[in-house]
């Protein structure tokens, strides 16, 4: 095999790597979800993860201006860590937002053809395309180094 596909949450995951690890096999990598992007899958199994790659919406450690202030704003006001599907909601927000400020539309139909005309939009977790078949958007490839999770580079 070239790789193993485990998609599932970080407790499954937590012992279903070390039995690769029991059978000496270390050099296929693990393949995941955006559940492992949590600091549980690295306490869980961070050492059998090494070469693992999951993907995500979003990414906590991104380098982004525009990220780092949206995490520092919202660990402010809500004392936590946002998530995948907080980053996505604002995101969301702001799409709207952006379209409604530029007129009102009479009707949804009007209000989707107003954002399939919005080529691009760069938001919090990373830009969006809008097309007639839906909407495209980037992601983050993850692996786990160390004992924490990060971004794989291009």
């Amino acid at each position: 095999f070239d790789a193993v596909f485990v998609p599932d949450d970080p407790a499954t995951v937590g012992q279903i790597a070390p039995s690769f690890a029991v059978m000496d096999v270390d050099n296929i990598p693990l393949l995941g979800i955006n559940t492992w992007n949590t600091p549980e899958i690295v306490q869980r199994a961070g050492r059998y993860l090494q070469k693992s790659l999951f993907v995500d919406g979003f990414f906590s450690g991104n380098r982004n201006p525009k990220s780092i202030k949206f995490m520092e704003d919202y660990q402010r006001y809500f004392r936590s860590t946002p998530g995948t599907i907080e980053v996505q909601a604002y995101d969301a927000a702001k799409i709207l937002i952006e379209a409604l400020g530029t007129a009102l539309p009479g009707n949804r139909a009007k209000l989707r053809d107003q954002l399939l005309s919005t080529e691009k939009f760069s938001g919090i977790s990373g830009d969006y395309r809008f097309t007639e078949n839906g909407v495209n958007r980037t992601a983050h490839l993850l692996t786990v180094k160390g004992s924490s999770i990060s971004e794989v580079s291009n």
